[in-house]
């Protein structure tokens, strides 16, 4: 049996952060998503936000990666919204998702019950790029947010040819460093040399 705590702190807008998620069901799609996330065998513990996006905060299941749970709740969400509300919705395709650890879920739950308050002196998108640098998540601010003409900003996430890309260079000083005498291959790979 494995013994598994994994909380996972998960951030995304509307498209194009239309501020499309009004108060009066903003709850009801809390709730909606909640059904979607222990569907998937995980537990929302806290959702919130603004009009433009939304925080949550899931209790994961080892047996689903964050990419798979997010397909499901945007998909299977904004669908609710079409047909229930019967309002044109969409999410942005992007997110993220920040691992918190059990000694953290208070601090995280606060911060997500406390967004109104945030965002009197913070913009969504601010609010975004400081949680990537605060879990230290290399990112080409061109590249972070999908917008068009709707966000009064230039198209920001035009995505480059791959060829055009650069070469991923690590910049941090505390990356994995293996002890002396250990090698990365396995046993059998070292054995078969």
């Amino acid at each position: 049996m494995a013994h598994i705590s994994l909380h996972t702190h998960f951030v995304f807008s509307t498209k194009e952060r239309a501020p499309q998620i009004t108060e009066q069901w903003r709850e009801r799609l809390y709730a909606y998503i909640g059904g979607i996330v222990r569907n998937a065998d995980c537990r929302l513990i806290d959702a919130g936000g603004m009009s433009d996006h939304i925080h949550l905060l899931i209790g994961m299941h080892q047996s689903i990666a964050p990419a798979d749970l997010m397909r499901l709740v945007k998909s299977n969400s904004s669908g609710w919204v079409h047909e229930d509300i019967k309002a044109p919705f969409e999410w942005q395709k992007k997110y993220g998702a920040f691992s918190v650890s059990k000694s953290g879920l208070d601090a995280v739950i606060h911060y997500i019950n406390t967004q109104e308050e945030h965002h009197r002196t913070m913009t969504f998108q601010e609010e975004y790029l400081e949680l990537l640098k605060r879990h230290e998540i290399d990112y080409d601010p061109r590249y972070v947010f999908e917008c068009s003409d709707y966000c009064g900003r230039p198209v920001i996430s035009t995505p480059k040819p791959r060829h055009e890309i650069p070469a991923f260079k690590p910049e941090r000083p505390h990356a994995f460093k293996p002890r002396s005498g250990t090698t990365h291959l396995s046993r059998g790979a070292a054995a078969s040399r």
